[in-house]
């Protein structure tokens, strides 16, 4: 009686080993090529639409909002998503900024942009610093611009111009400042 080809397994393999080899490579072919023909077979995968969130809200386009001025007006400008911010100190030493908006000379921060790269997001940021008409102090003025924080999708250095309206006279300056640096823009007296 003749051996079936399942009781004599070595004779088998070596009768049909060409076969099993392709069979192998067909197998590992479909396998790395699988990024290509899966798609093809089932459809692209539906892709998720990204939720904003406290990092990543998308900036706004706005018209630059309406600016207080008096007899001295400081107005800082940069075109990032970072949060520059300006502090201007009084002839009393009193400090105007994001965190203190108003001091007992009248100067009050009236715009505040990209705060903590959260609130009032743009391209096109501004703060605005001023003492309404026949209330700023006579005396010495100080003029800081601080890189309070980086945020996502922005330079790490921040090109930035800061101009001030002293008595109807206007001056400009501008400057470059990095990630927690505070840096002096003018120093001026009324």
């Amino acid at each position: 009686m003749q051996a079936d080809w399942w009781e004599d397994p070595v004779c088998w393999l070596c009768d049909y080993w060409l076969l099993l080899v392709a069979g192998l490579a067909l197998v590992l072919g479909m396998w790395f090529s699988r990024a290509f023909w899966v798609p093809l077979v089932l459809g692209p995968e539906p892709t998720a639409t990204p939720q904003p969130t406290a990092t990543n809200i998308p900036p706004t386009v706005t018209a630059e909002p309406e600016l207080g001025t008096g007899d001295v007006q400081v107005t800082l400008r940069w075109n990032s998503l970072n949060d520059l911010d300006l502090l201007v100190t009084d002839p009393d030493g009193r400090v105007i900024f994001y965190n203190k908006r108003r001091v007992p000379s009248g100067g009050s921060l009236d715009v505040d942009s990209n705060a903590d790269c959260r609130d009032k997001v743009t391209r096109s940021p501004v703060e605005n610093i001023f003492w309404p008409q026949g209330l700023a102090p006579r005396g010495n003025y100080r003029v800081e611009v601080l890189y309070f924080k980086h945020c996502a999708g922005a330079p790490l250095s921040e090109t930035f111009t800061v101009s001030r309206l002293v008595d109807g006279k206007r001056t400009e300056a501008s400057g470059v400042i990095t990630e927690n640096i505070q840096k002096t823009v003018f120093d001026f007296r009324r």
